[in-house]
């Protein structure tokens, strides 16, 4: 992953919004919020409510994002944050 950010000359930073419409979600697509998401070469931060999750507190298997523990009220904020690496050459 490393090598593809030195290759790539700058990086793209995009970020997707999701509010909870229920209690106890735990799983979203980060195809939803960000559709140029690349689960294979894209890096992925995740917020809930300006909180950076580690890598411990989610699954993310292909472009779904599973936690570990439910959110418990609806209303949750939470931050999709892609960096995507651009070759300007291309």
């Amino acid at each position: 992953m490393q090598s593809q950010f030195t290759a790539g000359k700058l990086f793209k930073k995009l970020e997707g919004i999701a509010v909870t419409q229920t209690d106890g979600v735990t799983a979203f697509n980060v195809l939803d919020y960000v559709p140029t998401y690349s689960f294979v070469y894209d890096i992925l931060e995740i917020y809930i409510n300006g909180i950076h999750l580690n890598g411990n507190e989610y699954t993310l298997s292909n472009n779904t994002v599973t936690l570990e523990t439910p959110i418990e009220k609806k209303g949750a904020v939470i931050t999709f944050v892609v960096y995507k690496s651009i070759d300007p050459d291309a």
